[in-house]
């Protein structure tokens, strides 16, 4: 599934506080894991452009879904209850995820466009 960053903010930090706010703009993809939880993550075209940018500096490429890929490419971790809603949601429709952490709660609003695979909409 395919979805539009609505309002969408990733906060990195440390038992400190908070290290960074980017702001995320564009497309998400939903994927699915095999235990029933699922992660928001950055397109592909995100991967493809630092594998590009590592065979130029003679760097090793990340791999697809790896543990360094899903760091820097996921955007929430999603648990079973909040899978659930995603897939009962139509085309357009939007859903908020709410997340505390470092004193403050960030919510992040997302809208589904369409599906990933074979561009079928349902």
């Amino acid at each position: 599934m395919l979805f539009e960053a609505v309002d969408v903010v990733r906060v990195r930090g440390n038992t400190d506080g908070i290290l960074s706010e980017e702001r995320i703009t564009g497309q998400l993809l939903f994927v699915p894991h095999p235990d029933g939880t699922a992660s928001i993550m950055l397109p592909i075209s995100y991967l493809i452009e630092e594998a590009k940018e590592a065979r130029r500096g003679g760097l090793i490429e990340t791999p697809p879904l790896g543990r360094a890929d899903m760091h820097k490419r996921r955007i929430l971790s999603l648990g079973k209850r909040e899978v659930q809603r995603v897939w009962s949601l139509q085309i357009g429709e939007e859903i908020v995820f709410a997340r505390k952490g470092w004193g403050k709660t960030s919510r992040q609003r997302l809208r589904r466009i369409e599906e990933a695979i074979g561009g079928e909409t349902s």
